[in-house]
């Protein structure tokens, strides 16, 4: 394993278990956000007249993280074209954000506190306007006045998917965030029941906010990092309820890039691809990918992360079975719903049916690869755990590796005869590596073509007892990787964090943000409509 990220890990480890670690963070956070608003402090004087587009970017928190710069460069970015560009903060109207605090970080007063000093500070050093939650006068429902008690829990079971409020799903909103929080420890079900209840009341806050920011702020446009959660998903399924365009941004793969709505980035295929699928066929797109997929492999990018080698480790004992098989199921807490087996009732569930297939199948070889973000992460419950717990004593044509092993899912693909995932990007990977693909789950890629889309568990188990698998529609699936891997990850590059002490905008002044070729690209999506992909 790479030698500075073992050290990494095993100094936040050390902290993570010291009582002082509280104290030196916060200690530094204080500081790091001085130097940090010292910087901003020169683009102070520098106005920026508006008449354009009403933008809403629902930042939610305002924590001296990656995230406030990206929006705080999106709002100036908009606003320098002429666009109406504000910033929203919960600014402590909601019991904690989802996205930043869990069972190993509970929200404190201190956090909450640094987040709204911080975003209000950057903020009027950029001379963006910004709004709070606080801005608005809302109705503070009783939970009674839209929950029936059998709504939370009918005959005895969880069932949050049925709990609408304004014609918003805050039940399914506010699982995601209480699953996130417990990470997948197992808790009572009367504390599980407090956490979500608490969630539940901030999602209907939310929808509240969103209903008077629509009445008094009339926006054109809304800009989220994230469509779940108690904060971030009530926002905006609201606004697309009332057909208002919500653009959901998310850090790339590789480094200095943005995509956006990526769970439904395969929407705009086919229209890009009438465009485009002249010029970029399988001999021009090829060799570009490949270069992106080396790049990955040897541990740039996202997967820098997970700590991967370039291992030249080879399987020789799977030579004694049939087939080789590799399963590459997403972490059991993930708020994706594409993440999640369209016919099995879980990731779990899923997971524990196909080696129980495979214990019947003793001449077919499983490698499962469980997802590295559940070490990375460190979740309580990983779909490890769930293996090692259900089946102790695993048969000999069942390989278990575990979420911190050094052995990538690159390393897999040349033994495997095929893969099977849920949504997972692996599974495209695999493709282009010309190994054959199961997907079960609602994955971009799905139904294009080039992948096996089984739509019941009786397909699905019929799949895994082929003699034979075929790889289909090969130019289109270097089209549609192109297009993915390539063009949906735009160049952004307006920011940079060395270290806790050093984070800031790469621009020099906003003449040259505005003048940023990738910027403006960006810009004319949102506020024209054209496709993030055609640049």
């Amino acid at each position: 394993m790479n030698n500075r990220l073992e050290l990494k890990r095993n100094l936040s480890q050390l902290l993570e278990n010291s009582h002082l670690k509280p104290v030196l963070y916060n200690s530094a956070l204080t500081l790091a956000q001085f130097i940090a608003l010292q910087k901003l402090s020169k683009f102070s004087n520098q106005i920026v007249p508006v008449s354009g587009k009403k933008i809403i970017i629902h930042s939610v928190h305002g924590t001296y993280l990656r995230a406030i710069y990206k929006e705080g460069a999106l709002a100036l970015a908009l606003r320098l074209n002429g666009n109406d560009a504000k910033m929203l903060f919960c600014d402590q109207r909601i019991s904690s954000c989802c996205a930043l605090f869990t069972i190993d970080h509970p929200a404190s007063k201190r956090d909450c506190h640094n987040c709204v000093r911080f975003s209000k500070r950057f903020c009027s050093l950029l001379n963006i306007p910004h709004l709070s939650y606080n801005d608005f006068t809302v109705p503070e429902d009783r939970l009674e006045q839209f929950l029936s008690v059998g709504n939370v829990y009918p005959e005895g079971k969880h069932n949050p998917e049925s709990i609408l409020y304004k014609g918003v799903h805050i039940g399914r909103h506010a699982e995601t965030g209480t699953q996130r929080y417990f990470k997948g420890q197992q808790t009572s079900k009367e504390v599980y029941h407090k956490h979500f209840i608490s969630k539940l009341m901030d999602a209907s806050i939310v929808v509240n906010i969103a209903e008077r920011v629509l009445l008094e702020e009339k926006p054109d446009t809304i800009i989220t990092s994230h469509s779940c959660y108690a904060e971030f998903g009530p926002f905006s399924e609201f606004f697309k309820n009332a057909g208002i365009p919500v653009f959901t941004w998310f850090t790339g793969y590789e480094p200095n890039t943005l995509v956006f709505d990526l769970p439904e980035v395969g929407k705009n295929f086919d229209k890009w691809s009438e465009r485009w699928s002249t010029y970029f066929t399988e001999y021009t797109a090829k060799p570009v990918l490949e270069e992106f997929i080396k790049k990955r492999k040897s541990g740039m990018g996202e997967s820098t992360l997970y700590g991967f080698t370039q291992s030249v480790k080879v399987f020789d004992f799977v030579d004694d079975f049939s087939f080789i098989y590799g399963l590459f199921p997403n972490s059991p807490w993930d708020a994706d719903p594409s993440c999640h087996p369209l016919f099995f009732d879980s990731i779990s569930d899923w997971v524990e049916e196909t080696i129980q297939f495979f214990i019947k199948h003793p001449l077919l070889f499983l490698i499962v690869k469980t997802h590295p973000s559940e070490s990375l992460y460190k979740s309580k419950l990983t779909i490890h755990d769930l293996i090692v717990s259900k089946f102790p004593d695993l048969p000999k044509n069942i390989l278990l590796l575990p979420p911190n092993t050094e052995i990538s899912a690159y390393d897999l693909f040349r033994h495997l005869d095929v893969g099977i995932v849920s949504n997972s990007t692996t599974g495209l990977e695999m493709l282009l590596d010309n190994t054959p693909c199961i997907t079960v789950g609602e994955a971009h890629y799905r139904s294009r073509g080039f992948t096996y889309d089984p739509k019941t568990k009786k397909e699905y188990f019929n799949l895994l007892e082929r003699e034979h698998y075929e790889m289909f529609n090969k130019e289109e699936l270097w089209l549609y990787a192109y297009y993915y891997f390539i063009k949906s990850f735009m160049p952004f590059n307006v920011f940079y964090r060395k270290n806790m002490f050093d984070i800031g905008f790469t621009f020099k002044n906003l003449n040259e943000l505005k003048e940023d070729e990738n910027i403006k690209h960006i810009v004319d999506c949102i506020t024209n409509g054209k496709l993030f992909q055609d640049w």
